[in-house]
């Protein structure tokens, strides 16, 4: 499947938050041989004329600019070496390959309050959200939401902050305080855990990263209408 998207030479953009300074770090790089078992090598990216050496056991979040157009996903580095003058990481791609359009990729780095519950596995399969909420009306006891913090957010899914760490593919039903049209106070999606990691210092909370699933692309296109509209306005308030 790999190799039916992604081809060796391929450029590939890598991307990890720092968990104690929550410094987004972004390094270019090369698809240098596609293998089996969803594995792929690359090129150890640069940081001006600086070796990165991405760290063993370590998930990033990678970008595939392909013949076939933008894809992402997430990766594992599960071993790296010397090839001649080559420095090569094997990285283990732990999600499947998604096609995302160059305005969906764009985020927003913005905080937002939001609600949230984990779902069952029987909720998690649900393809109408709206039967989510009957089935919290119908329920013997209303299940409890939790707080968090939205810190980035675009077309494709967003990175929060909570009180917890959660296994990678934990469905989350998520309620955002942002109006994406008139007469409308909150954005309600499905979130499923891609990454997640304790962040540094004392706090205890969590950077959990999801991207949104069952989203109909007409509440898409409005997600990215907002976003795009907030951008502006933040880009006007800092001239002002």
């Amino acid at each position: 499947m790999i190799e039916r998207i992604v081809s060796a030479g391929d450029k590939v953009d890598i991307e990890r938050v720092n968990p104690e300074t929550k410094e987004k770090c972004s390094y270019k790089s090369q698809v240098f041989e596609i293998m089996e078992n969803d594995e792929i090598r690359i090129a150890m990216p640069f940081d001006g004329s600086r070796l990165v050496l991405l760290s063993l056991d370590t998930r990033y979040k990678m970008y595939f600019y392909t013949a076939n157009g933008l894809f992402e996903c997430m990766g594992r580095v599960i071993d790296r070496f010397k090839s001649g003058n080559r420095y090569i990481a094997v990285i283990n791609l732990k999600t499947g390959l998604r096609k995302i359009q160059r305005r969906e990729f764009f985020r927003l780095e913005k905080l937002i309050d939001i609600d949230y519950r984990i779902l069952s596995e029987e909720e998690s399969i649900c393809e109408d959200i709206e039967k989510l909420f009957a089935m919290e009306e119908s329920a013997i006891e209303f299940p409890a939401y939790r707080k968090g913090i939205a810190v980035d957010l675009s077309g494709g899914g967003a990175r929060f902050i909570l009180d917890d760490a959660y296994p990678v593919d934990t469905y989350i039903l998520l309620r955002m305080n942002i109006s994406l049209e008139p007469g409308q106070s909150e954005f309600c999606v499905i979130g499923r855990v891609v990454m997640s990691e304790r962040l540094g210092g004392k706090t205890g909370q969590c950077e959990n990263r999801m991207e949104f699933v069952r989203i109909r692309e007409s509440m898409r296109e409005k997600l990215i209408h907002y976003i795009f509209r907030e951008e502006r306005k933040m880009r006007q308030n800092g001239k002002s």
